[in-house]
């Protein structure tokens, strides 16, 4: 079967996306992906923002994840990044430190959207006998 496509050709046009990568500073490319769509912000904050890292390690192949208790941000070059642009690494650690963490992250933000319409819409919750009102939805006596 013949190639449609020369392996030469394909060679140059790889080379002129890497040209392409190196240009533009990081806090631009996070402003262009936020102009994007206006729900990427909400959802590089609420469970995405592992897969914000595996994008920018794509652009950046020396981007390392730091994470805390439920946020990742990505360090390029001594600076840290989440989808607003840059940000302070107080209370983060490497993630790469742990193996188990590193691994699960692949499956943050999958199923984040259904989880939270489902509990924006449970208004309320029966506990011990009495009924617990969400937050979200706190009716005034």
């Amino acid at each position: 079967m013949d190639n449609p496509i020369p392996s030469r050709s394909l060679h140059v046009h790889c080379e002129t996306l890497d040209r392409v990568k190196a240009p533009v500073s990081v806090t631009a490319f996070l402003a262009m992906l936020r102009a994007l769509h206006p729900d990427l912000e909400w959802r590089c904050l609420r469970g995405s923002c592992f897969r914000l890292y595996l994008l920018l390690k794509d652009v950046w192949p020396n981007a390392e994840p730091w994470c805390n208790i439920d946020h990742v941000i990505t360090e390029i070059d001594g600076l840290f990044y989440g989808i607003r642009g840059e940000v302070l690494s107080d209370g983060y650690s490497r993630m790469k430190d742990d193996a188990l963490l590193f691994n699960r992250a692949y499956h943050w933000g999958t199923d984040i959207q259904d989880r939270m319409n489902r509990e924006a819409h449970q208004e309320t919750k029966e506990v011990e006998g009495r009924v617990k009102y969400n937050p979200l939805f706190q009716k005034e006596d």
